[in-house]
């Protein structure tokens, strides 16, 4: 089993208005994920909470980072969307990535360790920068 996906979460910003929002993680070479949770994010409790350890939902995306994330046979959803978790997932209009609404807190870790598993199968030489920051991400 992966970190908990929470561990690896830092605070990008705060506003009263805006929310909280988390920085995005890049996990391997394609994918990057993000799981937020604040007022304004599809989260239960939808408030912004300082203990990350409270919510018992989370929002989640996926988007890709040469190309959109949905394009058949192209795209890393071909990979992801047959996964149970896969149904909360959505593509919003104008955006290139997918979004998942009230995910639990054992969904979104899902998805943290489906994209691991994707980024090693689809992993080629990495760089020895790379290569340590991977490890922190296991």
């Amino acid at each position: 089993m992966a970190r908990d996906f929470r561990e690896l979460l830092e605070e990008a910003s705060r506003h009263d208005q805006f929310g909280r929002f988390f920085k995005e993680l890049q996990v391997g070479l394609k994918v990057v994920v993000s799981f937020q949770a604040s007022e304004t994010h599809s989260c239960d409790p939808a408030e912004t909470l300082d203990d990350i350890y409270q919510y018992t939902k989370w929002e989640v995306s996926l988007r890709q980072i040469n190309k959109p994330i949905d394009v058949p046979k192209i795209g890393a959803w071909d990979y992801f969307k047959h996964n149970v978790w896969a149904k909360k997932f959505d593509l919003p209009e104008f955006q290139r990535g997918m979004v998942g609404e009230f995910l639990t807190v054992r969904e979104a870790q899902q998805v943290y360790e489906d994209v691991l598993e994707y980024a090693l199968k689809h992993m080629t030489s990495l760089s020895p920068k790379m290569t340590s920051r991977w490890s922190t991400l296991m």
